[in-house]
């Protein structure tokens, strides 16, 4: 069994952490921590193709490596078409279409999640901070 070693350590988290911009966070489930998001060589923040890479190989947005699995086998699940091969116009309309909605669908039960932990915030400012309503910051 081999002792730890802080300064390999630190070596290896500072190349992990050289493999992702500053502020890379999977777009669903909000994963920032640069240890989580990478594994075995392999980044776990990946570029998801909201509309399937052979449709928009330009329009991309970064998910974790199991976010990214779970919206790849949703498109695949509701016939979206990933690869590039000739298809008529309204075959690649109802590929966009499918695979917004998809994607739309979970972004919208994140943010519902979000909604709920801010109305929990809300609720312990108001247990903990009476006046923070007050506060111009605070005000639309």
């Amino acid at each position: 069994m081999s002792e730890p070693n802080p300064i390999k350590t630190e070596r290896r988290r500072a190349r992990q952490r050289a493999k992702l911009p500053p502020d890379a966070a999977c777009v669903l489930c909000g994963e920032t921590t640069p240890e989580a998001l990478l594994l075995v060589e392999r980044c776990l923040v990946e570029s998801h193709h909201v509309l399937g890479e052979g449709i928009a190989p330009e329009l991309t947005l970064p998910l974790c490596l199991n976010c990214h699995r779970v919206e790849t086998e949703g498109q695949l699940a509701v016939g979206v078409g990933l690869r590039r091969e000739p298809r008529p116009l309204p075959e690649v309309l109802v590929s966009v279409l499918r695979s917004l909605g998809t994607f739309l669908q979970a972004l919208g039960a994140r943010m519902l999640v979000w909604a709920e932990q801010l109305a929990a915030l809300i609720t312990a400012l108001d247990a903990h901070h009476p006046g923070w309503r007050q506060l111009p910051e605070a005000r639309a």
